[in-house]
């Protein structure tokens, strides 16, 4: 069997007072989540290797993508209202 690196993006988000952590991947654009980072991309790798396992996708043979992250603020206008988070 072999061995595909994919890049992935994890993101901490609070859901009803509880954090959540998201593990993705642009290159399959797929999504997971779990209690911790380490679970999350667990959880990501699984679905990715299911994904996988589908007839038919096809699957590189090498990937040359970076993926870069920040926090940027942008403006929210007055009028738009807190939401709870």
């Amino acid at each position: 069997m072999k061995k595909l690196p994919i890049p992935v993006v994890v993101v901490k988000e609070n859901v009803n007072k509880k954090s959540v952590f998201t593990a993705s991947t642009p290159l399959f654009d797929i999504a997971s989540q779990g209690k911790t980072v380490e679970s999350a991309v667990k959880n990501l790798k699984e679905a990715v290797e299911l994904f996988l396992e589908e007839p038919g996708i096809p699957i590189p043979t090498s990937v040359k993508m970076e993926v870069f992250t920040s926090t940027e603020m942008v403006n929210v206008p007055a009028k738009q209202k807190d939401s709870v988070s």
